[in-house]
């Protein structure tokens, strides 16, 4: 069970990278675009919040990994 737990736990952490990377990085895409087309203003601040995203991305993803790193160490309550 513990091997279950840990794989989904890693599975969604390593899910979570590679789909918000994408899309993190669609968004600064989108903000280069915005600053050179529209707006100056919207396109900096689509950058800055691909920026901060990035780090909350990555942080979630790391607690996730962790914590698929805490189920291997866990005793095993039935034994």
């Amino acid at each position: 069970m513990r091997t279950a737990i840990t794989m989904i736990f890693f599975g969604t952490g390593w899910l979570l990278q590679i789909l918000g990377g994408l899309g993190i990085f669609g968004l600064f895409i989108y903000g280069i675009y915005a600053l050179f087309v529209d707006s100056i203003i919207g396109g900096l601040v689509f950058i800055g919040a691909s920026v901060v995203g990035g780090w909350v991305i990555r942080f979630v993803s790391g607690l996730l990994m962790l914590a698929g790193t805490a189920t291997i160490g866990a005793n095993n309550s039935e034994n």
